[in-house]
């Protein structure tokens, strides 16, 4: 008999009918025993894998009983050995309803379901099972084996329908690049002219490869192209500007300080009494006089630049006869050339000496050719006027010569010139060793307020040599292993090699490889390799110019997505000595403890020793550096290769297989301090659905709203969230509106917003009289915007709101935020006394044209409040148009405390709505989003009582500050001191109760002036071959290409240059943004 069920009226009278029987009308005990036999016959076929039988045997037993669920179970069973899946599902589903407690009823539903691939509904019914019957060790097998299969098959979707959103992510992107080209197409026919150039010059983008750093650029060749040598020169004056503001930074840390004071101090007690010290970059001029105070011998000191050595000068002469010893600051001779023009007097002449002489001859020769004997005889260059020279050479080598990225300053070449040049046998070394440490980051962003902005992370990376420039306390990030020793530099090692080569005939290159391979492989007891493997350990990387290649097999932590790999450094100021510095700002123990308490070194062993030693104290002027990998899942428990390389200028890390991704663009690293303000994007979600509610409650049936600024679209999916009907988002920047487009699309808001690439400015409702249709549908009924910077105005908020109101907003349009308050204070923030030294000159250097932003909330340590907060300007946004003239305000400054007055701190707070607020203070508990901007002033020395009266001005687009102080130095100045005290006058102060009593005289200037006056005229010249560089660029796309190339190949290789690698990247940033 085939039947299937028969517990449904309609299968019951069939069963009569096949029967020629009533059932119902048949004996139950008969029933009863046929159901027996029929279950028992069934079950002994089953076990013969008879299964048609067994199913038929199975059917015949539920006719006379349809309420027992085993009968349907073992039905199920039979039906899914013949592969009849739908009807097993069918059975399986019938027992799991008469026995909803039934473990095996949903045990067979589950293996109907796994049958049929549906493997959601296998895991629910396997999971019931297993819930119901624990323990069961097949369930739980097969639980497992669905619940993978039900994964990959939610990833597979998932990736599929990601394939599909960025598909037409592309093809919206081709059509606004099809639009720009057809704008400027139809601008070309208006103006009747074509350029020089085709429309694909337009979209031209320059091409970033990992691999571009890997090559060696031969600075004959590479300079010879005039695009490059130009730049080349551009990078330098840009460097020379800003090296003496980084040293501002060294000035104020002060653990980094004391470390190198006592390495300084112990390496002078091994040497004889009046020993000759060289010092290597001198950290704004103190690092000599350290070692001046701390030996009676001769201090030769030696910069990089030009500004730094006059910035260490003005320090210098600050001291002469003052500070803990008053014959210090005479005992140091500043050297005036750089590090290749200096020798030892009665040696050969330097390299930089021996080339001068040589171009003077070129010119003479060419200057012959083209004059005949007429021409006057040049001056002779003496051995004085091309080089800078030493009495002896140096007992002691001190240097500083450090960045983030361990050796972008030039350190290996440095000490490999002080060895063959500089230095006597027997030199000690300061610091002696550097320890290079590494971690396995995930960098990434992901799920923001309720939306995937992973489409930002393809612009996680970065151009420059060594790697980027973070401070990894502030950036979000997750460590994905412990930390492990990458390599260790031992200096000391590397110079004892190079002076014992030199007096033994041996060849300078040859002693400097040789020292550095040993330091390199025998610190760490062996070659520093997990897994004891070393690569490109032959002739093959010797030609690539390689100290160190080696592969580490690194043990992962935890599950995340590895795209990155921070690494630091740490110093012993001795050999043999436990490390005393360190780059990471919180110090080597909490990394450890915060990724397991182990440091793995080269060998793969934990470091047994870090748990004895001492902590190196953490200094905060490095910061760490970052370089990026080609994004990959990892699993906690496995390990992956890393692969770690150095030559003379850089650190390179690749992954195996190594990082190749292409990279067209660059988006500011702001961007990703908004989208990770989660303070910020509460406050604004809050406030755009409130605002949306309003408006539905007004009565707006198709509500409109339009984004401002839009970046990656992040306000723009709330106010669709929201409820907005439609949405659009204006961003301006074309590679910010690839990311926003991506990102609204894989949220599911294709067809509600659309991305446009314009100027807000721009924008219409009206269709364009060139037949170019309008922006905009209709005028927008909610405006959301973002377009603020430190200073509050500086992105030109108001003149894009100005527009905005004028032509694409309806009337009673909410708007968020509403309205802006900027607040400013008085501080000091200045660097005085170190370490004993008056270092006040220094402070000349802080100056720049325009506000900086700073977390000084982060530094309260370093400033000092002089007088309350005041409020300057107010913005009323939704009517901007009040605040379109340029205005000023006069502040009454009185101060409650004693300083140097040499700073305005400025800050604002949003108005979001009537209910929300978000404050950029000091004082308050802030995002990452907003720094406050600091804004330099004439320094004033005050007292508590004291007033001044400070003017606000702001021109629409910036504001800035002045005081009636700032044009000339008052009369006082010839009474201060070298630190900017002034003498003469009486202070004001407090009484007996610490009421504030007037002070008897007026705030005075200081002796230190605003800016130096050299560094300003330099300024102000490279600000004219800025906007030549700039204008070019813009206006040629050739150009643009031309320079931009020529930037990214500075940017990989710049030591092989002799470019700032820290500029060289910064550069290519820029043009890559």
């Amino acid at each position: 008999m085939a039947v299937s069920v028969l517990h449904e009226p309609a299968e019951l009278s069939r069963a009569d009918v096949e029967l020629e029987t009533r059932l119902q009308n048949t004996d139950p005990a008969i029933i009863r025993h046929i159901v027996d036999r029929s279950r028992a016959a069934g079950n002994e076929a089953f076990k013969q894998r008879r299964y048609k039988e067994a199913a038929q045997m199975y059917s015949q037993a539920i006719a006379g009983d349809a309420s027992d669920a085993s009968l349907f179970a073992n039905r199920s069973a039979a039906h899914l050995a013949l592969g009849l899946y739908e009807a097993a599902l069918t059975d399986a589903q019938q027992a799991a309803t008469l026995r909803p407690e039934w473990a095996k009823a949903y045990y067979r539903l589950g293996c109907a379901y796994t049958a049929l691939s549906q493997w959601g509904a296998a895991v629910a019914a396997l999971a019931r099972c297993l819930e119901l019957e624990p323990g069961a060790a097949d369930v739980s097998a097969k639980l497992g084996a669905a619940r993978a299969r039900a994964d990959a098959e939610t990833a597979a979707r998932a990736a599929q329908a990601a394939c599909e959103r960025r598909g037409i992510a592309a093809k919206l992107r081709a059509a606004r690049r099809a639009d720009h080209r057809l704008a400027q197409l139809n601008q070309f026919k208006q103006s009747m002219a074509a350029p020089d150039w085709e429309l694909e010059d337009l979209e031209w983008r320059p091409t970033y490869l990992p691999a571009m750093r890997l090559k060696p650029l031969p600075a004959d060749t590479a300079l010879a192209d005039p695009k490059r040598r130009l730049l080349a020169g551009y990078i330098a004056a840009l460097a020379d500007l800003a090296h003496p503001k980084q040293a501002l930074r060294t000035l104020e840390d002060l653990p980094r300080l004391k470390a190198f004071q006592g390495g300084i101090m112990a390496a002078l007690q091994q040497q004889q009494p009046g020993a000759f010290t060289l010092v290597l970059g001198t950290s704004g001029g103190l690092l000599p006089l350290l070692a001046a105070q701390a030996c009676t011998g001769q201090v030769a000191a030696v910069e990089r630049s030009r500004m730094l050595y006059r910035m260490a000068r003005q320090v210098l002469e600050s001291n002469w006869g003052s500070g803990g010893d008053p014959g210090a600051a005479g005992r140091v001779c500043l050297l005036d050339r750089r590090l290749q023009a200096v020798a030892v007097r009665g040696e050969a002449l330097p390299p930089d000496a021996v080339l001068a002489r040589q171009q003077m001859a070129a010119m003479v020769a060419a200057a012959a050719a083209a004059g005949g004997a007429e021409q006057p005889a040049p001056l002779a260059l003496g051995d004085d006027d091309v080089a800078s020279w030493l009495p002896s050479r140096a007992s002691v080598l001190v240097t500083d010569m450090l960045d983030h990225a361990v050796l972008g300053q030039g350190l290996l070449p440095a000490l490999d010139y002080a060895a063959d040049h500089l230095l006597e046998r027997g030199a000690t070394v300061v610091p002696a060793q550097a320890d290079v440490y590494a971690c396995l980051l995930e960098l990434r962003v992901g799920e923001v307020s309720g939306f995937d902005l992973s489409a930002l992370n393809a612009y996680w990376w970065h151009p420059g040599a060594g790697g980027e420039r973070v401070e990894l306390g502030r950036l979000p990030h997750r460590r994905l292993s412990a930390p492990f020793r990458v390599a260790c530099l031992d200096m000391q090692a590397r110079v004892d090699a190079r002076l014992a080569a030199r007096e033994a005939g041996s060849s300078a290159e040859e002693g400097g490889g040789q020292a550095d391979t040993q330091s390199e492989t025998g610190s760490s007891g062996g070659a520093p390799s997990a897994s004891g493997s070393e690569e490109g350990s032959g002739s093959a990387s010797v030609d690539a110019g390689w100290e160190l290649d080696v592969t580490l097999e690194v043990p992962v932590v935890a599950d995340g997505h590895w795209n990155a790999v921070a690494f630091w450094f740490e110093l012993s100021m001795e050999r043999g000595s436990s490390p005393a510095l360190t780059s990471w700002a919180d110090g080597s123990a909490a990394i450890e403890r915060s990724c397991g308490g182990m440091r793995v070194d080269g060998s793969g062993q934990g470091d047994s020793a870090a748990g004895d030693a001492v902590s190196p104290v953490g200094a905060s002027s490095w910061d760490q550096a970052v370089q990026y990998v080609d994004s990959r899942a990892v699993l906690r428990g496995q390990a992956v290769r890393l692969r770690a390389r150095h030559d003379a200028g850089q650190f390179v890390f690749t992954s195996d297989p190594p990082q190749c991704r292409p990279r067209h663009a660059l988006v500011p690293r702001w961007h990703f301090d908004m989208v990770l303000d989660s303070q910020r994007n509460a406050a604004y979600d809050g406030a755009i659905t409130r605002a949306v509610a309003r408006l539905r409650s007004r009565g707006c049936a198709h509500l409109l709203a339009l984004d401002l600024g839009a970046g990656s679209g992040l306000l723009s999916m709330m106010a669709a969230r929201a409820g907005a009907d439609e949405v659009i988002a204006v961003e301006q920047s074309q590679h910010m509106c690839d990311v926003g487009e991506e990102a609204t699309i894989a949220n599911g808001f294709l067809g509600k917003i659309m991305m446009l690439d314009k100027d807000a400015r721009r924008l219409d409702v009206f269709r364009k009289p060139d037949g170019t249709p309008p922006d905009l549908p209709r005028k927008a009924d909610l405006l959301v915007q973002e377009v603020f910077d430190s200073g509050c105005i500086g992105e030109g908020v108001l003149h894009i709101l100005a527009a905005a109101q004028a032509k694409l907003l309806a009337p009673g349009a909410a708007m968020v935020p509403a309205a802006a308050r900027v607040f400013c204070q008085p501080i000091q923030l200045r660097t005085s006394q170190v370490l004993g030294w008056d270092c006040s000159q220094a402070n000349r250097w802080r100056w720049r044209p325009d506000y900086e932003g700073l977390e000084l909330g982060k530094c309260r340590d370093r400033w000092v409040a002089l007088a309350p907060p005041q409020e300057v300007f107010s913005f009323d946004f939704r009517d901007v148009f009040q605040h379109m003239a340029p205005a000023e305000a006069a502040l009454d400054l009185c101060f409650e405390a004693g300083g140097v007055f040499n700073a305005v701190a400025m800050w604002f707070e949003l108005q979001l709505d009537e209910e929300a607020s978000l404050s950029t203070s000091p004082y308050a508990d802030k995002g990452l989003t907003w720094q406050q901007a600091v804004q330099w002033v004439p320094e004033v020395r005050v007292r508590p009582g004291q007033r001044l009266r400070l003017t606000a001005r702001h021109d629409t687009y910036s504001i800035s500050y002045s005081h009636t102080l700032g044009e000339e130095p008052s009369g006082h100045e010839a009474h201060c001191s070298a630190d900017g005290s002034s003498s003469g006058c009486n202070s004001g102060g407090q009484d007996e109760r610490g009421s504030l009593v007037p002070a008897e005289c007026e705030p005075a200037r200081t002796a230190v002036p605003l800016v130096d006056p050299l560094w300003k005229a330099a300024y102000d010249r490279l600000g004219g071959l800025n906007e030549q560089l700039v204008k070019s660029c813009v206006q040629n796309p050739l150009e643009y290409r031309a320079v931009a190339q020529a930037a990214l190949a500075l940017a990989a290789r710049p030591h092989d240059v002799g470019v700032d690698a820290q500029q060289a990247a910064e550069l290519c940033v820029k043009l890559m943004g």
